[in-house]
């Protein structure tokens, strides 16, 4: 009975954890919209060496000050073409040098340059790869 009671709170504790999951996904124009069963998350393609991630929040999105929304609007051509490739389990979001490949269930998401590594969204944070 004891063993029985454990793994039911075993299953119900990680449905509580990993219950994040992309619910539906849209591109508009250079960016591509996911909606979770949490929240919104937004990847844009400012550049083809720069995706932006935002995350609905209720609470105000700070600013970056690493990029320059001004050049950007200045220099359309800064932006690059995206396309994105939907595989079971994930979807693909790239432009010609970066790529998110974001995790379907649980939902993640992890970005590449030119094909290496650069770091993954692990349960709301970002973790550097060693």
């Amino acid at each position: 009975m004891r063993s029985n009671i454990f793994w039911l709170f075993i299953v119900i504790f990680s449905t509580e954890v990993v219950g994040n999951e992309l619910v539906s996904w849209q591109l508009h124009g250079q960016s591509l919209e996911l909606k979770t069963k949490v929240s919104q998350v937004t990847l844009t393609a400012l550049t083809q060496d720069a995706i932006e991630v935002l995350y609905d929040a209720d609470e105000k999105q700070i600013p970056s000050f690493a990029i320059d929304y001004d050049a950007l609007k200045q220099n359309p051509n800064l932006a690059s073409d995206v396309s994105v490739v939907e595989k079971p389990g994930q979807l693909l979001f790239t432009t010609a040098h970066m790529r998110a490949v974001v995790q379907k269930v649980p939902f993640g998401i992890r970005f590449e340059y030119k094909n290496n590594f650069l770091f993954a969204e692990e349960s709301g944070f970002f973790n550097e790869h060693e």
